[in-house]
């Protein structure tokens, strides 16, 4: 929309909203902030900030965000459903774009759309076939399909990427990677992006969102006999040259976490866990141990282990039960008084989940949501459901993924700092009052 359409719409909504002015004008400044802070709904928030130029610039305001979304805190509101692909894939299949699929009461409503309708400026077919591989901060990474293929039956190249940003609506091709990172089925990939380098605080002017991102890539690459790590960033033009990871003692399990200035994997062999970390100042890769104390350890809680971060932003390893819904959670101590301390708890954390079905056979997958905290947990015969495991709920979604395939599962999880200020400056242009 160009910007005379842009002010012309402004007008209008500003004209129609004078004669309810009166009664704004009349709360107290003050006031203000305390009612808007506690709207707990997102996108009813948001409408609050266009009443008025006034509400905008408060709500706008990095430490009204701050207040309103602390980091570091579990924000539920932040999850709103999962991306997917089809799972039914045949000679006669017509290419698809993955599927957002939301969460019960998910605040972009409850039918499914398609990667695609997020972003309607994202050259034709250029997501058909598209697999998820992570999303972060607003950001989503793809795997597109080969160029010089038009069907999914064909085997993949694995190296072209793409990272489609939900807050400016782009969808950037990166440059090809030469290497087929899916070829070994290792590869793991994690978004970083100007918060995990600087400040943690929202710019103060505008615009208040950045475009900076990082994107990772690390895989086993048997000729070399280790891991190898790649990056691209978007202040360059080209991938990196390979870093090697001078060690190969287990496979890679979940998606990165990111937290204490260190992207990390896990990795476990029957009950020994360790950590693939990336320093992110340095990108130095290390390895640390996740110790288990022997005489904690327990084989009926060893079955789709991952990484998390619990609510006061410390590394946890989540494990479920084989046969029923039970969480076990060990929390690595962390930094203390600057030093790293990586010894876990010696009485882990057991989660019992409420509703639990006695139908459970072996979780074969846990896809954890990075700012939620929220699971989605799947099983051997299929049943699919949400895992609240700071209140110890469960809701069963199983429906909503009858066709889907349940291995590449993204959270689909909003930035709400970021898109508020993202859209909001849409809304009001500078210069307007």
């Amino acid at each position: 929309m160009d910007n005379d359409a842009r002010v012309a719409r402004h007008m209008r909504r500003k004209k129609s909203r004078a004669a309810g002015a009166p009664a704004v004008a009349a709360l107290p400044d003050d006031l203000i902030p305390e009612i808007l802070v506690r709207v707990d709904d997102g996108p009813a928030l948001f409408r609050c900030a266009l009443a008025c130029k006034q509400w905008r610039d408060l709500v706008a305001d990095p430490s009204f965000l701050c207040r309103r979304w602390p980091k570091g805190a579990r924000h539920r509101t932040s999850l709103l459903g999962f991306l997917a692909r089809h799972g039914h894939i045949c000679a006669t299949w017509t290419p698809t774009q993955p599927s957002f699929i939301p969460v019960p009461r998910s605040l972009l409503g409850h039918s499914r759309r398609l990667l695609g309708s997020f972003f309607p400026c994202a050259a034709n077919g250029l997501l058909d076939d598209a697999v998820p591989l992570t999303m972060r901060s607003g950001l989503i990474l793809v795997c597109l399909r080969p160029s010089s293929h038009t069907s999914v039956d064909q085997i993949w190249a694995g190296t072209r990427l793409a990272l489609c940003n939900l807050l400016t609506g782009r969808c950037d091709v990166l440059p090809p990677l030469n290497y087929d990172v899916f070829a070994t089925g290792t590869a793991k990939f994690v978004i970083l992006t100007d918060t995990d380098y600087f400040s943690k605080e929202l710019p103060t002017s505008l615009p208040r969102y950045s475009t900076f991102f990082k994107v990772i890539v690390i895989f086993f690459e048997y000729s070399a006999g280790s891991y190898s790590m790649y990056t691209f960033s978007s202040a360059n033009s080209s991938w990196s040259t390979p870093i090697r990871c001078p060690y190969h003692i287990g496979t890679i399990y979940g998606n990165a976490v990111v937290c204490q200035g260190k992207v990390h994997w896990l990795i476990c062999n029957m009950w020994n866990f360790h950590t693939i970390e990336v320093c992110i100042t340095t990108g130095h890769p290390s390895i640390t141990d996740f110790p288990i104390p022997l005489d904690r350890q327990d084989s009926s809680f060893n079955f789709a282990a991952r990484l998390r971060l619990t609510s006061e932003g410390k590394l946890s390893l989540v494990c479920q039960h084989t046969t029923c819904f039970q969480l076990r959670t060990w929390t690595r101590q962390g930094n203390k008084n600057g030093i790293d301390d990586n010894a876990v708890e010696q009485h882990p954390e057991v989660i019992v989940l409420k509703d639990k079905t006695i139908e459970t056979i072996n979780t074969l997958h846990m896809h954890v949501g990075e700012t939620s905290g929220m699971l989605l947990a799947t099983d051997q015969r299929k049943f699919i459901c949400i895992v609240n495991p700071e209140t110890g709920t469960i809701e069963e979604v199983t429906g909503m993924f009858y066709d889907m395939d349940l291995y590449n599962i993204v959270p689909f999880e909003m930035d709400w700092p970021a898109f508020f200020m993202s859209r909001l400056e849409a809304f009001y242009p500078l210069g307007l009052s």
